[in-house]
């Protein structure tokens, strides 16, 4: 929360894999943040371990929030994505983006995996849907990279039209408010938040971190990921 203020970043996530036990702390970190004079919403999420690739749920609305993080144990896991989607979508008003796709070593949905889902699901569910296009540890594999960033968009704007975002995963502070998604957002409220998603209004950054960045993120064992 420091290395978010010191960066002056107004919507902050922490979304830890397959675990909501730190977003209490989270949140009150964020309500004591903005007590002091700051301005941060805060979007609780957890990055879910599906049996088709790594989904994030984020859950901008507080008690929609607080009704998850009380039901989460009960979830039989790894649970089906369409499962994990029409829930949290439906019952808890979260939005949901596939994570590091085409990324097997990091258990990302393949482009059929997510074709398949995509198909399944609603015209109504599809505005609350997003993929990662960038992501700090698939620029690692850099002999590939372009190429499969580059096959994900233009799969996305012909087949799935989902919000795309970039470099989702932080795994050290000083990560903290580089190379992230730029949403345009009408106010700082949940609601504007959850319409920006709906409706594409993001922008991908395009300058990468450092790879020394990489390196020394993919050499360190912390849980958290902060999108």
């Amino acid at each position: 929360m420091a290395a978010a203020i010191k960066q002056n970043t107004q919507i902050i996530g922490l979304s830890d894999h397959d675990t909501v036990d730190g977003l209490p702390a989270f949140i009150d970190a964020c309500h004591r943040a903005n007590q002091a004079g700051h301005h941060i919403l805060p979007i609780p999420s957890v990055e879910i371990s599906t049996t088709m690739g790594d989904l994030l749920v984020a859950l901008p609305f507080p008690a929609s929030a607080k009704a998850f993080i009380h039901s989460f144990p009960q979830w039989k896991k790894p649970a089906h994505p369409l499962q994990v989607i029409e829930e949290s979508i439906l019952r808890y008003h979260a939005v949901c983006v596939f994570l590091h796709p085409e990324a097997p070593y990091l258990h990302g949905f393949t482009r059929h995996g997510i074709t398949e889902i995509h198909r399944k699901l609603s015209r109504q569910l599809h505005r609350y849907m997003g993929i990662e296009i960038h992501n700090w540890m698939t620029q690692i594999f850099f002999w590939n990279r372009q190429r499969k960033q580059k096959d994900l968009q233009m799969c996305n704007q012909q087949q799935w039209d989902l919000a795309e975002f970039a470099f989702s995963d932080y795994h050290r502070a000083r990560h903290v408010g580089k190379n992230a998604t730029t949403l345009y957002l009408r106010s700082l409220t949940p609601a504007s938040f959850v319409e920006a998603f709906s409706t594409r209004q993001t922008r991908l950054e395009q300058s990468p971190p450092s790879f020394g960045d990489f390196i020394d993120a993919a050499a360190t064992s912390i849980q958290a990921d902060l999108f």
